[in-house]
């Protein structure tokens, strides 16, 4: 709640003194004979809020207000002196209503009006500016207009309140190393002005051509604080104390510089109480863009994810238009900005990788080892007559707990190399040594190694052996004894089992799954090897540009921010994702909402939060445990020459049982892929018989005929042609022209809307003023309804079939009769200009110096084609570039226009009023002996395709 709502405060000062009369007044400054003075501020805040109101009241101005006081008293008396003018004024006004008695005193003591000018301007929440005694002393409560997480619903905020959290100014985090090093990032800050340049210029008094004057006049919302220093000549410093000191008197806010590039959205703290009237501010400032709301929801739309700025803007010649809206709706709390989170993900399959290592090399060295105790062994025997012995027996039987051991500790980063990392790294305090976001069961270790040291010479060697890694003996298993109670731990139950008891042992295996580094930068030795296999086989500058951006990806640091700091492209970190795929997980917020975006699925979960992070650590989409799948890659072959002890007798059925369970996994697999392989197959051949059946009975093909239409063809006529009525032909191609673009349509008519509707009326007034010189009709486009296809219909009269829109971007010229042909035939000049379609179709039937053509390929681009038409278009009228006998002009712009952004949107009208203004003026420029014919080649459905399919994409 804000304080003018919870606050009403009373400030009172009183003056202790040893007696106050007339006789006292009169001396000097030297014998004050006050000693102490109170101001009194008496305030009701609500039970809720009492504590922090008051320690917020106290700490901004009760605090600095009395030192300020004390200071002027020690220095000339100003208090005294104040209280006794004040008590002059109350006994001589004393017979007047009380009203008109503090009226007048505030009128005439200075420090009455300091007292009430502060009151009234801490009750509006604004700074309090006071004259202390000649001197200018400046007083506020700031206000919270910065979130960096969602306020509950029941609190208000002021309007233009900015919810982020990479703000410097909103940084919560724990480290003190990021929260300074967000500080340093406040360089790449903008700052956006809450008040127009004379204002704030005017209020802080600054003297004109003043260094801060000077710094005012060149900032922009687009220009970071570095950009600033190096425009307006200051030091960097001199310039960061300007920001903070505009930021901190509310002039101004730090945001990242607004860019067409980046993504924004509409603000969960957007003042919507204010949007009427803020929409017609808005339609004041930005008179070409659209309404307020329309542009809001272009943001924020239901139907799709948000997008990058650049992707709503209609063309280039927007970008300063939209920019300059959106930092306005920045600074009056409609829109904030979306972020990008970065985290590393260790799949399942690269842990199982990194395990498989470290067992090879774990094996490696005890051979190693094994074969040297074998050299020192039989050094002083006579190899002759020794018997020979199977190596993997041999290994089979040697201790192995210091091995077991050694695995651990590399495979759970509890070696001395990982702690000794952790303690010399740079912060320099405790972190928490879980670093993945998973259910952790290191406990279990302990256990396991008390219950292991029962027997160090067989067990450990044992479970080693029949795991196939360490860390299945993390997992939770369990031998049981028959015939007499569970034991807790396997050695146990091997001590009951050589008295004679049978032994069961039972595995529980549990499936690995994916984890998520929370702090990669303080990653265990494991965790080390993690993010090297991650890495491996990418090309080196992605393994360079990954490790140089590893100590962000803990989703602490937005992209923008680290970019900036870091000097890398976009296009770089783009390459990078692509690279590492489904390792880098990329997280879109504002500050509650989370949407992890997986590059290996693409998929978008949202999840609600009250703290991002807490919440990231403990949702259950990764829900990580410790590898208990074990592996049998062995087939453990003993002689049977040899005698076993017992103990090795247990160890060699573990071994076979659990090779038998192996063997039993990889049967049923491959059974399974087997059957997957077989219905996929049948699947293939079915597909190829469909695909075979749809281009024989669909895909239809035309004999195409290369005759030309002459007079000898025409039998029994004397004339073949009919009598010329006119002298030029101009043929103008609007794209996609749909025909109820140009009829009137009555607003109340149901499917009315007025970015497409009675937009292009000069056709039909015309039609309407002159029917004995003009025509309107409608005709029905055969599918399919492409460009190539269209103009093919229109010049040679026959029907395209499906098959010929794969031509539609490769076309080649017509080998049929056809329109352009004839008039080249008989030596007419033929004109064109605009998409370059026609060049490809009619190419040598085009005079080569009147033929300008345009590239259609880019349907982002909505004005090249169609200015590129106007500006040859009305020059070829005049007879300035030619004579000519026929004159082509295609524009595309109502083509591409749906086609990026469908016929409802704003940028539909533009276009239509555009060429609405196009055609009038070419009306007006024709004489007498021209012809004009304007074609609309096919329509457009409500997304703005155009194909066939429906009724609209026809007409």
């Amino acid at each position: 709640m804000m304080l003018a709502e919870s606050m009403r405060a009373i400030m009172i000062l009183t003056a202790l003194q040893s007696k106050i009369s007339s006789g006292k007044r009169k001396k000097k400054k030297s014998q004050c004979p006050m000693y102490k003075f109170h101001l009194v501020f008496v305030t009701n805040p609500p039970v809720v809020q009492r504590n922090f109101r008051i320690n917020e009241l106290y700490n901004n101005i009760v605090a600095k207000m009395s030192l300020v006081l004390r200071f002027e008293q020690q220095r000339s008396n100003y208090v005294w002196e104040q209280a006794l003018l004040i008590q002059g004024l109350k006994d001589a006004l004393s017979t007047q209503p009380i009203e008109m008695q503090w009226q007048q005193i505030i009128e005439k003591s200075q420090l009455a009006k300091v007292i009430a000018t502060t009151y009234h301007q801490i009750l509006l929440s604004d700074i309090v500016n006071v004259d202390i005694n000649g001197r200018m002393r400046t007083f506020q409560i700031p206000l919270m207009t910065e979130f960096v997480s969602l306020p509950p619903r029941q609190v208000e905020v002021l309007p233009g309140s900015t919810l982020s959290s990479v703000s410097p100014f909103t940084a919560v985090s724990d480290d003190s190393e990021i929260q300074h090093e967000k500080e340093e990032m406040m360089v790449h800050f903008a700052l956006l002005l809450l008040d127009d340049t004379e204002t704030i210029v005017k209020d802080i008094g600054a003297e004109k051509d003043s260094l801060i004057d000077s710094f005012i006049r060149v900032i922009k919302p687009t220009e970071s604080l570095t950009q600033l220093s190096a425009m307006s000549e200051l030091d960097i410093n001199e310039v960061r104390s300007f920001a903070k000191h505009l930021i901190f008197w509310r002039r101004a806010k730090a945001v990242l510089p607004v860019s067409y590039r980046n993504t924004y959205i509409v603000s969960p703290l957007a003042p919507m109480q204010n949007i009427y009237q803020d929409s017609m501010i808005f339609k004041q400032t930005f008179f070409a863009m659209p309404p307020l709301t329309d542009l809001l929801s272009h943001l924020s739309s239901v139907h799709s994810r948000p997008k990058a700025l650049k992707y709503i803007i209609p063309s280039k010649d927007h970008r300063g238009l939209y920019v300059d809206a959106i930092a306005w709706l920045l600074k009056y709390g409609y829109v904030c900005q979306l972020h990008s989170f970065f985290w590393v993900k260790i799949t399942k399959e690269v842990k199982i990788k990194v395990a498989e290592q470290l067992e090879i090399e774990s094996k490696k060295r005890k051979h190693k080892r094994q074969e040297q105790q074998q050299q020192q062994q039989l050094g002083g025997h006579n190899r002759d007559s020794s018997r020979e012995i199977d190596p993997d027996l041999a290994q089979f039987l040697t201790n192995s707990e210091n091995e077991n051991d050694s695995n651990e500790e590399a495979m759970y980063g509890s070696s001395s190399e990982s702690e000794s990392e952790l303690n010399n790294s740079k912060n320099k305090h405790v972190r928490n040594t879980d670093n993945t976001m998973r259910h952790s069961h290191r406990g279990d270790s302990k256990n396991l190694s008390s219950r292991s040291n029962t027997n160090p010479n067989i067990l450990n060697h044992g479970l080693s052996m029949s795991m196939g890694s360490t860390a299945a003996a993390r997992s939770n298993s369990s031998v049981t004894a028959t015939g007499g109670q569970t034991k807790s731990g396997f050695a146990n139950g091997f001590n009951n089992n050589v008295s004679g008891r049978k032994l069961a042992v039972q595995f529980e295996e549990e499936e690995e799954e994916d984890t998520i580094l929370v702090d990669p930068e303080s990653a265990t030795a494991l965790e080390r090897k993690w993010i090297a296999a991650c890495v491996d086989g990418k090309p080196p500058e992605v393994t360079n540009l990954f490790y140089k951006l590893l100590k962000y990806m803990n989703g602490k640091w937005a992209l923008d921010m680290f970019l900036l700091k870091e000097g890398v492209s976009r296009h770089d970190i783009k390459k990078m994702i692509e690279a590492m795929g489904e390792h880098i997980v990329v997280g879109k917020h504002c500050t509650d909402k989370i949407s992890l975006q997986d590059h290996s699925t693409n998929s978008v979960p949202l999840i609600k939060t009250d703290s991002f992070y807490r919440q990231l650590i403990q949702t259950t989409l990764y829900n990580h445990r410790l590898d208990t799948t074990y592996k049998m890659k062995m087939n453990p072959k003993i002689p049977t020459n040899i005698q076993l002890t017992p103990q090795q007798q247990i160890q060699q059925q573990m071994l076979l049982r659990a090779n038998d369970r192996y063997q039993y996994r990889i049967k049923k697999l491959m059974n399974a892929h087997t059957l997957y392989v077989a219905v996929l197959f049948m699947f293939g051949v079915l597909q190829f018989i469909g695909l075979a059946f749809f281009t024989r009975g669909f895909l239809l093909s035309r004999q195409v005929l290369s005759d030309q239409a002459t007079c000898l063809s025409q039998q029994g006529s004397e004339q073949c042609f009919q009598p010329q009525h006119f002298n030029k032909t101009l043929m103008l191609v609007i794209d996609a022209l749909r025909f109820d673009f140009v009829i009137p349509v009555n607003e109340s008519d149901q499917g009315f809307h007025t970015n497409y509707h009675n937009n292009f009326p000069v056709l039909h007034r015309l039609f309407e003023e002159q029917p004995e010189n003009s025509l309107l009709l409608k005709f029905i486009a055969d599918p399919p309804t492409t460009t190539s296809q269209r103009l093919k219909g229109l010049t040679t009269g026959s029907l395209p079939t499906i098959i010929d829109a794969g031509s539609n971007f490769d076309a080649d010229t017509i080998d049929e009769d056809n329109l352009i042909s004839q008039f080249h035939q008989h030596g007419k000049k033929v004109a064109f200009v605009g998409d370059d379609t026609w060049n490809a179709l009619f190419g040598p039937f085009l005079h080569p110096n009147l033929t300008f053509p345009y590239d259609s390929f880019n349907v982002g681009d909505l004005h090249t084609v169609d200015n590129g038409v106007t500006e040859h278009l009305f020059p070829m009228l005049s007879g300035e570039l030619g004579d000519w006998d026929m004159l082509i002009g295609h524009f595309l712009g109502v083509d591409h226009c749906g086609h990026r952004f469908g016929p409802e949107h704003f940028a539909m009208k533009d276009k239509l009023s555009q060429m609405n203004d196009v055609i009038e003026r070419v009306i007006e420029e024709l004489d007498d002996d021209t012809l004009l014919v304007l074609y609309g080649d096919h329509g457009m459905d409500p997304l703005g395709n155009h194909g066939g399919e429906t009724q609209d994409e026809i007409d």
